[in-house]
């Protein structure tokens, strides 16, 4: 039992030291709170800013923090998260424009695909405190938490097969 938790307390010493974020923006700071996100890079994309489900509710909790579904109106009428605002990631640079480019920022949607092309755009355009929802929508509500308009996978799964058809 004693090696198990050394080996937990030196992988979470190591995790502190290697995932730790911009120190402009205390809401990912690992230093600061444990919500942080933590980078990742996926084959063959650009490395991003992820937090999971549990983080995400901390990092509510304790921050001023903005949750945006990037999917169309259309979608975001039909599933969302409680609390999030809806700007289609065609419509980002257009809203955004006048924004405070160190307001904290979650960016989500079904998985997290389209997330990480809006993660991209706002990067782009200066924002430095952004993260996106690991698995979108569908790792939250497989985590157990509710989404509005949705109340399994299944009806999720059918509300992305129309949203590809478009």
């Amino acid at each position: 039992m004693k090696n198990f938790i050394l080996i937990i307390s030196a992988v979470a010493l190591f995790s502190s030291f290697y995932f730790n974020l911009s120190s402009r923006c205390p809401c990912l700071d690992r230093k600061k709170t444990t919500s942080g996100a933590r980078r990742q890079k996926v084959s063959g994309r650009k490395e991003v800013n992820v937090i999971s489900p549990v983080q995400l509710l901390d990092k509510i909790s304790k921050s001023n923090c903005t949750l945006i579904n990037v999917l169309s109106e259309d979608v975001y009428k039909k599933a969302s998260i409680p609390g999030s605002l809806n700007i289609p990631k065609e419509k980002l640079k257009e809203v955004l424009v006048d924004w405070d480019r160190d307001t904290s920022i979650v960016l989500y949607c079904f998985t997290d695909n389209n997330s990480r092309i809006a993660y991209q755009i706002l990067k782009d355009m200066g924002f430095s405190c952004i993260a996106v929802l690991k698995g979108g929508m569908f790792e939250w509500l497989n985590s157990g938490y509710e989404l509005v308009g949705v109340a399994d996978l299944e009806v999720l799964r059918k509300i992305q097969e129309e949203y590809k058809r478009l």
